[in-house]
């Protein structure tokens, strides 16, 4: 998630992005005026529960309430190290934002996926959907 924000609005190029170091904590980027769109990123850590954090600090609304769309990014080399169950967290962060914004769109995004063949890559798409 992080890479792919130094990429579109820091120009890094994707080969220097392995470079950089994990996300330890949430980020939230008012990206107003730098593009012809206004809007908030929030760039949370790959293994963090968003779902955990919102109902324990009671930011479902802050987060989700005024959102238009959720981009849910998935390494899917996450779920084949057993690491991650990212499918999971996707149903249930849907499922959460949902109650404070049914009109809410989300957008899956499959990313780090060139290490995979195809056959991994169609298992990974056929797992989110």
């Amino acid at each position: 998630k992080t890479s792919i924000r130094h990429v579109v609005f820091h120009k890094m190029s994707a080969n220097e992005t392995q470079y950089l170091e994990s996300t330890k904590k949430i980020d939230k980027w008012d990206i107003s005026s730098k593009s012809f769109l206004d809007f908030e990123l929030w760039d949370f850590p790959g293994k963090f529960d968003i779902v955990t954090y919102c109902q324990m600090e009671g930011k479902v609304e802050q987060i989700f309430k005024k959102a238009q769309v959720v981009i849910f990014v998935v390494d899917p080399l996450d779920d084949r190290t057993g690491s991650n169950n990212t499918v999971e967290k996707l149903h249930q962060t849907i499922s959460l934002a949902n109650k404070v914004n049914p009109e809410l769109k989300f957008e899956v995004f499959i990313h780090k996926s060139d290490s995979l063949n195809d056959d991994q890559k169609q298992e990974s798409i056929r797992e989110v959907t």
